[in-house]
């Protein structure tokens, strides 16, 4: 099909149009984090400040280069747990310790969350959380068991200890990564513009015939 003159004109608007608007452009800003925990029950919260409509996706990195098997506990604004990993239990490992061969670092991924200040909090292996709020607290508590992996898993002292055994550093890594999906501010204005353009040609061409 060719089309000439305003028509012409009228169609490729219509169709750069359905192209483009509705396009997004997606910001990802990273946020790295990291330390050391003194003792197993030690808990590191984070706060996570969220715009409007953002995506999350956590992960950690520190089980992979030695350090001890952490735990990742996502609350809403209201202290609702609504996101949980142990162990990889996710998939979401992509990278296993070469000395234990396990692939235990933690990934959470959420799509489109509201807006609200959200807490992160890290703890070790089995310092879960006790029930679905932040308010309940941890299994073994924190400040208060101190080194519980050494006599839970060994039958002795110590501290950073996994179920198998082997020891691990008290070193944790982990990065949040948060994105904002936004609509594409040019595009309906350019739209508009061409397209009362081109109906603008036509009627003038129509009533010159």
């Amino acid at each position: 099909m060719k089309m000439t003159g305003s028509r012409g004109l009228l169609w490729i608007s219509a169709c750069l149009c359905s192209a483009t608007v509705g396009l997004a452009s997606a910001e990802t800003v990273t946020y790295t984090y990291s330390g050391n925990f003194l003792y197993d029950d030690d808990l590191e919260s984070i706060p996570v400040s969220l715009g409007a409509s953002q995506d999350v996706t956590i992960t950690t990195t520190s089980f992979a280069a030695g350090g001890f098997a952490p735990v990742l506990s996502f609350f809403d604004p209201a202290g609702m747990l609504i996101a949980f990993d142990v162990d990889g239990n996710s998939g979401g490992c992509t990278v296993s310790d070469p000395v234990s061969n396990y692939c235990w670092d933690d990934y959470i991924g959420l799509s489109g969350l509201a807006p609200g200040v959200y807490t992160l909090a890290l703890t070790e292996d089995n310092n879960t959380p006790n029930g679905p709020t932040l308010a309940d607290g941890f299994f073994w508590g924190t400040g208060l068991s101190n080194d519980f992996t050494g006599p839970e898993f060994l039958g002795e002292p110590g501290s950073f200890i996994l179920a198998d055994g082997s020891q691990r550093s008290s070193a944790w890594a982990l990065q949040i990564q948060i994105t904002d999906v936004v609509p594409e501010p040019s595009a309906a204005p350019v739209c508009a513009l061409l397209l009362a353009m081109a109906a603008g040609r036509l009627r003038t061409k129509g009533r010159a015939q």
